[in-house]
């Protein structure tokens, strides 16, 4: 767990992916979960959680999110509905999972992706917060075709 001064007041990264579906005719919205862990794996804060709260049994095939958390208590708090292929952007403000500010250091931006009857795709990269903001890539995998972050501070 990283120790120190806390990131700036009001920093804050935002996580720009894509969403690329791959293969014709109707395709199904993906389950997507994007978070926050330290560099040893533990959960320090869900960003969001998307997926279709009447099959929630299959959150399971979002294998490195459920071994993080998926907890019904943390998905309470990040779920909302799937949603199609397409760009988005999601802000995490630099707090954990009980809103204190996380200190400078190494994270992990994690952003998962699964589709019934589709690949499944795991992004994830670590990062310094410090001091000084940054843009960077952190790949891609398969459907999840872009993923970057921006450290403002």
């Amino acid at each position: 767990t990283p120790s120190g001064d806390p990131i700036p007041t009001g920093a804050s990264l935002t996580i720009d992916f894509t969403f690329t579906a791959d293969g014709g005719g109707r395709v199904r919205n993906p389950y997507v979960a994007v978070w926050i862990e330290d560099t040893q794996g533990a959960l320090v804060k869900p960003i969001a959680v998307w997926y279709r709260e009447r099959e929630a049994k299959y959150l399971d095939k979002l294998s490195r999110w459920a071994t993080v958390d998926g907890s019904d208590t943390t998905l309470q708090t990040v779920s909302s509905a799937t949603k199609p292929a397409g760009s988005y952007s999601l802000v995490w403000d630099g707090t954990d999972g009980s809103g204190a500010p996380v200190v400078q250091g190494d994270y992990v931006v994690c952003v998962e992706a699964a589709r019934e009857h589709g690949p499944y795709d795991l992004v994830s990269a670590a990062v310094t917060l410090g001091a000084d903001g940054f843009t960077t890539d952190l790949g891609a995998d398969n459907e999840l075709t872009a993923v970057a972050v921006t450290y403002a501070v």
